[in-house]
C-alpha cells in the first residue's frame, strides 16, 4: 500500500472524470452541468469533476434520447453502452458527432473503460 501512494497520484487512467471534464471544457467552454450527462460511468469523481448537476444516464439508449430533447446537450457514452447508443440515434434520426474520447480504468469496477464525448450535430 505505502508503495502505491507515490506510484497513483501520478498515474493518469484512473483518473477518467478529470479527464472527461477537460476535454468538455475544450470544447463546450462553459456548458452548464445539466447539460452533460454520462452513460457507462457513474463514479463520484465524475460529479465532483463536471458538477452536482451532471445527468446520470441509466444506458446508451437514455443516453441518446438526453441528446435528442434539447440543443446544445453533451453526453459522455462508455464502450459497453455505445451500440445501445448508436441503435437509438439511428431510431430518433439523430447524428451524434464525436466530440473526443478518454480512456482509462474504472478502479471501482476493476476493468479498462472508454468514453467518447458526444454532441448531436447540425442537422
Amino acid at each position: 500500500a505505502v508503495a502505491l501512494e507515490g506510484v497513483l497520484p501520478r498515474l493518469t487512467a484512473p483518473w477518467v472524470g478529470p479527464r472527461v471534464a477537460a476535454l468538455l471544457a475544450e470544447r463546450a467552454p462553459g456548458l452548464p452541468p445539466a447539460q452533460f450527462g454520462v452513460a457507462g460511468y457513474h463514479e463520484p469523481s465524475q460529479m465532483f469533476a463536471t458538477g452536482t448537476g451532471t445527468v446520470l444516464l441509466r444506458n446508451g439508449t437514455a443516453a441518446a434520447a438526453f441528446l435528442a430533447e434539447a440543443p446544445g446537450r453533451y453526453a459522455a457514452v462508455g464502450d459497453r453502452d455505445l451500440a445501445a447508443f448508436q441503435a437509438e440515434a439511428q431510431r430518433r434520426g439523430l447524428t451524434a458527432q464525436e466530440e473526443g474520447s478518454v480512456e482509462g480504468y474504472n478502479y471501482t469496477r476493476g476493468r479498462h473503460i472508454v468514453l467518447r464525448l458526444f454532441r448531436a450535430a447540425a442537422p
